[in-house]
């Protein structure tokens, strides 16, 4: 038997001696099977039937337990403690969970390892059968004993012949097939394989350039021919400083080697001045500021009254990561000071409102953008322009939309798809193309749309894509494809892939596996212009792992050992990196034009400047006690006065973001 069987023996029988020793559920002093969490702290425990609690990590985690997050129960810090740690150390997820066809499951108490094909779970004979057929070891979900029970009985898997139910691909064509008696039949469209529950990131690769409609091959016991994924990258030598503006940048500005014949004037990092900050209001309506801001846009007409102090309008943006709910709030004068009591505080101009109109549920790890643009043909009034997404997305869905501007009524439409790309590179920022560029080179598709995600799931780099909802129907269909032209793209698409395909000469310069690029705004002032990303930039090595540095293999060779879960507060596995700080980085929008026509590929283009802006913050860095890895959230763009505005997630007191303002000279 290999290291991995070996581990998942290892660990059952380690947990199975655990429980013996733990408190009975008779005598726990809290109702089992409940969740908690108490006044002083944001964090929501589990206690088991076994009377020990264990922390959830995140909300798809915890919805697989629990309906809402009213089911939380507050109690006080002495009754909290007075339960002790599960050993464990981790939730898996919970009896709500349904895996679709094609997940891989076990318990934590049992190292058998089922796959779920037409919603009947059927065991793995062992390792060999595991690799031969094409499973990965990532692959794998611990779950509750309850879901595994649930389920209904199937046969064992024990040859290399693809079982009944199984979805695979050839390595060389994107088509999509599933085993029926024995044959194999084309998945025709991506909503058909929706329809039939099976998951994307679950699909087996066939290594063989044959690939007809009959009686399935066998496999040769081979690991999938996948090419490896980096834990640990050393960042290359800082680029040379250019000029140098207020905050800390490096500016290629000067080398602006452009060729296309209608030109814009690059911004320099010296254009863009920092101006001050200023506090989030009061919890309204349904939710509050604490843990939010990954979604902003700027209204010009709103705050009419306001406009006294210099910086009239309002922004529009979304509110505590659990609600998912949209508030607009004024603009107050910003304020330079090292003393958060000194900050202004904005005034709530429409409560929080959930805006989605039913169209999404309960999202793990949400990721949403959110842009108003004035009316378009057909229509008589402005639109917010909203996506919503989640951090595993297992299906392609629909997740574009719009709403009135009156958050009460919303008047809610969509969900649409961004072309045939996938979610990870579509559902996050949103802003808008200055019309006249859009006009120019994309056919007046002025509203970009786009998405980093950890690791390169989306590529080596943040992508964008240009659209225009409002040319495909006044609202477009439900479940409507919206055209796209592609502006960024750090790998290649790939049909029926949820994963961006991408090679190392297809990166962005200074890309980590760490990186968050949350936030993008088009930053126009006279005749400069450049397309600003806002995030969360690594420093020094990346690795996937653990935060205290202990790396966690992803190639899933036989020979790998997986690590021990570290202690709290070290225990949240992902992306991590030596260090973090906030960054604004810089394109050139002429590079743009080059892909939009055809001259450039879209991952060619690369970023010019970098600024560093730590110095402006107030909470920089990670708190891994707090479970703080983003410095950055949304960005928001007053075009006619030229104000950046920039979320700083977790700033303030109980959470709350904290929004910078600069300003583009």
């Amino acid at each position: 038997m290999k290291k991995h069987s070996l581990i998942f023996f290892v660990m059952a029988a380690a947990i199975v001696i655990g429980y013996g020793n733990m408190v009975t559920a008779a005598a726990c002093t809290l109702p089992p099977d409940t969740a908690y969490k108490t006044s002083s702290s944001k964090a929501v425990y589990y206690i088991d039937t076994d009377c020990t609690k264990r922390a959830f990590r995140n909300a798809r985690v915890y919805f697989s337990y629990f309906g809402s997050w009213s089911d939380v129960r507050t109690v006080s810090d002495r009754q909290l403690n007075a339960i002790p740690n599960n050993r464990l150390g981790f939730m898996p997820l919970g009896p709500r969970y349904s895996p679709m066809n094609g997940s891989l499951i076990k318990t934590v108490t049992d190292p058998k390892v089922y796959v779920i094909l037409d919603q009947r779970k059927h065991p793995i004979r062992n390792e060999a059968f595991f690799l031969g057929l094409g499973y990965s070891f990532e692959w794998i979900e611990d779950v509750d004993p309850r879901v595994i029970q649930e389920l209904s009985e199937g046969d064992e898997i024990a040859s290399l012949v693809y079982p009944e139910g199984a979805a695979y691909k050839s390595s060389i064509d994107p088509s999509v097939y599933i085993v029926r008696s024995g044959k194999s039949r084309h998945v025709i469209d991506e909503n058909e394989f929706n329809s039939l529950q099976y998951r994307w990131d679950r699909i087996l690769t066939h290594h063989d350039s044959e690939f007809n409609d009959g009686p399935q091959r066998s496999l040769p016991v081979e690991e999938p021919a996948e090419p490896p994924v980096r834990t640990e990258i050393e960042r290359t030598a800082p680029e040379p400083e250019g000029e140098r503006s207020t905050p800390e940048s490096v500016d290629d500005s000067r080398n602006d080697s452009s060729s296309d014949s209608v030109r814009a004037t690059r911004l320099s990092a010296s254009d863009i001045m920092y101006k001050g900050a200023f506090r989030l209001p009061a919890a309204s309506g349904g939710s509050n500021w604490e843990w939010s801001g990954y979604a902003a846009t700027y209204y010009p007409s709103g705050d009419p009254n306001g406009s006294a102090d210099g910086f009239p309008g309002s922004l529009f943006a979304v509110g505590h990561d659990h609600q998912q709910m949209v508030s607009e709030i004024s603009i107050p004068r910003p304020v330079i000071s090292r003393n958060i009591a000194d900050l202004p505080t904005a005034t709530t101009l429409q409560p929080f409102a959930d805006i989605r109109g039913g169209l999404f549920g309960e999202l793990e790890i949400p990721r949403q953008g959110l842009a108003y643009m004035p009316a378009q043909n057909g229509q008589t009034n402005g639109k917010l322009y909203f996506s919503w997404g989640q951090h595993f997305e297992f299906s392609n869905a629909p997740t574009h939309g719009w709403s009135n501007l009156t958050l009460s009524n919303p008047g809610t439409a969509g969900a649409w798809k961004v072309g045939p790309y996938t979610n990870y590179t579509t559902n996050d920022y949103l802003f808008e193309i200055p019309t006249s560029w859009a006009n120019t080179y994309l056919g007046g598709k002025k509203l970009g749309t786009g998405r980093f995600r950890d690791g390169n799931w989306s590529g080596r780099g943040p992508a964008l894509f240009a659209i225009a909802p409002w040319q495909s129907g006044n609202p477009p269909a439900r479940n409507a494809t919206l055209p796209a032209t592609p502006l960024l793209l750090y790998g290649e698409h790939q049909a029926g892939n949820v994963e961006i395909i991408n090679h190392a000469n297809q990166a962005m310069n200074g890309f980590s596996e760490s990186d968050e690029w949350s936030g993008a705004e088009w930053l126009t002032k006279g005749s400069k212009a450049a397309l600003a990303f806002v995030g969360t930039k690594a420093d020094g090595n990346t690795w996937y792992g653990f935060s205290n540095g202990v790396v966690y293999p992803t190639a899933g060779d036989p020979g790998e050992v997986y690590p021990p879960v570290p202690a709290f507060p070290h225990d949240e596995r992902g992306w991590w990196s030596s260090d973090i700080h906030g960054e604004i980085m810089l394109y050139d929008v002429n590079d743009l034009a080059a892909v939009a026509q055809g001259t450039k590929l879209p991952y060619e283009p690369q970023p010019y400047a970098r600024i560093n802006i730590n110095q402006y913050l107030f909470d920089p860095g990670f708190d891994y006690g707090r479970y703080k890895k983003q410095s950055l959230g949304a960005a928001a763009f007053d075009r006619e006065r030229g104000y950046l505005y920039v979320f700083e997630r977790m700033a303030d007191e109980d959470e709350k973001s904290i929004v910078h303002v600069f300003e583009v000279k």
